[in-house]
This record gives C-alpha cells, structure tokens and sequence, in this order.
C-alpha cells in the first residue's frame, strides 16, 4: 500500500516541529508533507525516478510544461501512444 498521507495530515500535523532548520522528505510521492508545510528549505527524495524528474521539471520549467501539455489531445488513442513512450527516449520537458 503507499502513499496516502494527505488524508492523514490532521493527525500527522500535531506531531510536525513548529521549526526546523531543514525538510527531509524520503518518500515524496504526491508531496502532501511538503506542501503542507512548505518549508524554505528541504531535499525531497523518492525511488521512483520519473516522480522526481516531473517535480523537477514542474520547478525548473512550468512554461515548457504547460505549453506541451497544451497540445495533448484528449482522446483514447493519444493516451495509449502518451503511455507506451520509453522515457529513455525522452528529452527536456518531455522527460
């Protein structure tokens, strides 16, 4: 099972320090921690490659990100060609 400490934020942010000088986040996921608290400074670490990639995409280039997802079609077969893609394969933004 993963994930899910957004629903579980009222319970967790009684336990949360009311100050720290850094956020380490070993399992980002969604970010539901992180946003919440949004600290000034934090390094956020994950397994899963691609999840980090988009969050770094998202951080150095939004514009770039949203311009392409501008041109997605909403349709069942550019979903399947969107899926089927080697991120290998994939450069810049489309990382």
């Amino acid at each position: 099972m993963g994930g899910g400490k957004r629903n579980l934020l009222k319970v967790y942010k009684h336990f949360f320090p009311k100050r720290f000088n850094k956020y380490l986040e070993p399992f980002l996921g969604s970010g539901a921690v992180f946003f919440y608290l949004q600290p000034e400074r934090a390094m956020l670490i994950d397994k899963n490659e691609e999840l980090i990639n988009f969050y770094r995409v998202v951080r150095d280039n939004l514009h770039g990100l949203m311009k392409l997802i501008s041109t997605y079609k909403v349709d069942k077969d550019f979903y399947y060609f969107i899926k089927f893609l080697d991120p290998k394969n994939l450069r810049g933004v489309e990382s």
